[in-house]
């Protein structure tokens, strides 16, 4: 454990200052893309595949957020720690839009992950990350795609680590640095609006406490057609998803 947290140590001072000049990066320098063979390779396929023969959207989803790390990690580019251990962590902060265009994916097709980064602050990354696969004529069409928040942090998780400028070269490359810098502004207004930081109105306030009188005086006789929701309860435990293992 002492061993660990000295190497995290020195890592440190490998993490970029306010006056060190990361060297600006495109989005092709984040571009990544892999195959996930379910067409060739049975074991990877039963990872995917529900009992109905249906692919598991939510699995594809946890691959898309692992894949987004990875192109953060792609992203960045300190010049102070080329040939040594990143002195980065990176972690999901949230998804920000799922997009699913098809869900009847075909379980018998491979599929295929890319993406890249479309916005960055100076800790903060956008990634795009769509997943594909081929129609019936071979062309790959999309079937969901999403977009992931991701935050650069320092080795011992203390702070923030500022992370290279992203820079559009074609006019596509800048429509996505448009889009993504319209989402920030509409996270930062509801980051404003959350209730932590801001209270209700007076609007607010009179229709919370309207809402509570009428659910106070609701009468403890029910009409013959209705059910209290306490009478409908149900508590059990079925594994739905079985994670099978091959060694």
């Amino acid at each position: 454990m002492k061993e660990t947290l000295k190497r995290k140590e020195a890592l440190m001072k490998l993490l970029p200052t306010d006056n060190d000049n990361l060297p600006p990066r495109t989005m092709k320098d984040s571009f990544v893309t892999a195959i996930i063979p379910l067409k060739s390779n049975l074991m990877v396929r039963e990872r995917y595949v529900n009992p109905d023969g249906n692919l598991r959207i939510g699995r594809f989803l946890e691959e898309m957020d692992f894949f987004s790390v990875y192109c953060c990690f792609k992203h960045i580019l300190n010049p102070k720690s080329v040939g040594h251990q990143s002195p980065y962590s990176v972690v999901t902060a949230f998804v920000d839009n799922i997009y699913i265009t098809n869900d009847k994916m075909k379980n018998y097709e491979d599929v295929r992950l890319s993406g890249h980064l479309t916005y960055t602050g100076a800790s903060s990354m956008e990634v795009c990350i769509v997943a594909d696969q081929k129609d019936c004529r071979g062309v790959y069409q999309k079937c969901i795609e999403a977009i992931f928040l991701l935050v650069a942090r320092d080795a011992m998780n203390r702070g923030s680590a500022r992370i290279n400028p992203l820079v559009a070269e074609t006019p596509e490359e800048q429509e996505f640095l448009t889009k993504g810098k319209t989402r920030q502004q509409v996270r930062k207004i509801g980051e404003e609006e959350n209730i932590v930081k801001k209270p209700p109105t007076e609007e607010e306030r009179k229709i919370i406490h309207d809402r509570f009188i009428e659910k106070s005086n609701i009468s403890e006789t029910l009409p013959l057609s209705t059910t209290k929701m306490s009478d409908s309860v149900l508590k059990t435990v079925f594994i739905c998803q079985p994670q099978v293992y091959f060694i």
